[in-house]
């Protein structure tokens, strides 16, 4: 799934998986996005970046939900939650925020990881030697 958003969000390579899968689990993929978005280190402005980029409408109600749901502390909980409720017909529209989501998050903790890895010359050495006296 991180090759999806590595560089570039791949929304094609997702919208292809997303439409090969039955519906009970594309529901459990955007479900899952909630998640990996979470573990990336989602943030507000991650928010705001993920609309611009999945060319969504903010008016649209399934967004707004998404949004106020993301809000906050243990929002995960509450994207869970809405997730699950959401009507089978405004799903494709979550998946696609959800899916910028993750790829905004997962982006910045990519860049990020490279960027430390230039740093320090690329050598895990360097990496581990803030943990391992001995490494």
């Amino acid at each position: 799934m991180n090759q999806l958003v590595r560089g570039r969000i791949d929304f094609e390579g997702f919208r292809g998986w997303y439409s090969d899968l039955p519906p009970g689990r594309r529901r459990a993929l955007t479900y899952l996005l909630c998640g990996f978005a979470h573990q990336a280190g989602v943030s507000f402005s991650t928010w705001g970046e993920a609309l611009a980029a999945s060319g969504l409408p903010a008016s649209a109600a399934v967004v707004r939900q998404l949004l106020v749901a993301g809000r906050g502390e243990y929002s995960v909980f509450r994207l869970f939650e809405l997730v699950e409720a959401v009507p089978e017909e405004d799903l494709p529209t979550a998946f696609r925020l959800l899916v910028y989501r993750f790829g905004t998050a997962e982006g910045d903790v990519y860049r990020a990881s490279r960027r430390s890895t230039a740093a320090t010359g690329g050598t895990a050495a360097s990496w581990t030697s803030g943990w391992c006296g001995t490494c």
